[in-house]
C-alpha cells in the first residue's frame, strides 16, 4: 500500500479474477494517481462491480475500469498498461489454467508490470474439491521483472 501512496506519477494497477472488486475497491483509494481495472470473466460479478462504482465519490469512479471476460485479451483492450502498471494480484485463478495459459499469464503481468512493479497471486493448492489439500491457500509475491 505504501509504494501506492508515494506514486509521483500516474500509473495502473490490476486484478485478474477480480469477483466482486473486494481488493482493488480499497487500494483505488491510495492514490489518485492510480487508475485501476478490474478483470473478471463471470458477468454477473462484473455487474456487481459497477453497482458498488455507483456508490462511490465521483473522483474514485474515474480511477475505476472494467476488462470483461477472458485476463488474455487485457493488453489488446488496454494497451496503455502495458509497462506502467505497479500492481498485478491475482486470488485464486491460476490453479484453473493449463500450464500453457499459466506460461501465458505470467508472460502477459511481466508485459504490464512497470520496472520495480509487484504481482501478487494467490492459488489453491489443487482444483480437485476431493483433494484434502484443495483450500489449503498458498500466496506470493514475486518480482516478474
Amino acid at each position: 500500500m505504501k509504494m501506492l501512496k508515494d506514486l509521483t506519477e500516474p500509473c495502473y494497477a490490476v486484478e485478474f479474477g477480480a469477483g466482486n472488486g473486494e481488493n482493488a475497491f480499497p487500494l483505488v483509494f491510495a492514490s489518485a494517481l492510480l487508475k485501476f481495472y478490474i478483470n473478471e470473466l463471470n458477468s454477473e460479478q462484473i455487474e456487481e462491480c459497477k453497482k458498488i462504482v455507483r456508490t462511490l465519490p465521483e473522483e474514485i469512479k474515474k480511477q475505476i475500469g472494467f476488462s470483461e471476460g477472458d485476463c488474455f485479451n487485457i493488453l489488446a483492450e488496454h494497451p496503455e498498461i502495458e509497462s506502467r502498471t505497479k500492481l498485478v494480484v491475482a486470488r485464486n485463478l491460476l490453479h484453473f489454467f493449463t500450464d500453457e495459459q499459466k506460461d501465458a499469464f505470467i508472460q502477459i503481468s511481466r508485459r504490464i508490470l512497470a520496472p520495480g512493479g509487484i504481482g501478487v497471486f494467490s492459488v489453491n493448492a489443487s482444483n480437485d474439491p476431493s483433494d484434502a489439500t484443495c483450500f489449503r491457500n498458498r500466496s506470493i509475491l514475486v518480482d516478474l521483472i
